[in-house]
């Protein structure tokens, strides 16, 4: 897979380049296009699993195994099921009943967005954590006695 990757990597890194190009000369017609927007999304996603893979494949060490085996990490991943699971759930929440829309002023602004990403993104990691614990976590441990 190395050599793959090694070969595939200055493809990868020029596919990133130019769809940025491309998304920011043409970013009214690719996002009115369903197709087009799809494309967009398949073609960036490529080109970033190409470069992640060729890292991961470069053996030990390396900013990306550094990462990815922090502890953080760790955490990230043994909750990332509970996570997918109460992610939309938050985000209809949010966008049914807004938090801070009256404290803030207009919905439509910058400030207000971040703050419901923030709080949006705070609590389903919140969730995703109490999910893990309290019903992943004891679900496998009797499954595995």
């Amino acid at each position: 897979i190395y050599g793959a990757c090694r070969v595939l990597l200055p493809m990868a890194i020029i596919g990133v380049v130019f769809s940025q190009v491309i998304w920011s000369i043409h970013v009214q017609q690719i996002s009115d296009s369903y197709v087009l927007r799809n494309l967009y999304y398949l073609v960036v996603s490529a080109c970033f699993g190409v470069i992640v893979a060729y890292l991961a494949a470069r053996g030990t060490g390396g900013l990306l195994n550094w990462i990815l085996q922090s502890p953080l990490m760790r955490i990230i991943g043994q909750i990332s099921f509970s996570f997918y699971l109460i992610h939309s759930i938050v985000i209809r929440a949010i966008v049914v009943f807004p938090l801070f829309t009256q404290s803030v002023g207009d919905v439509n602004s910058f400030v207000t967005m971040c703050l419901h990403y923030a709080a949006g993104f705070l609590l389903t990691i919140i969730l995703a954590t109490l999910m893990y614990y309290y019903l992943e976590r004891p679900y496998f441990n009797t499954k595995n006695n």
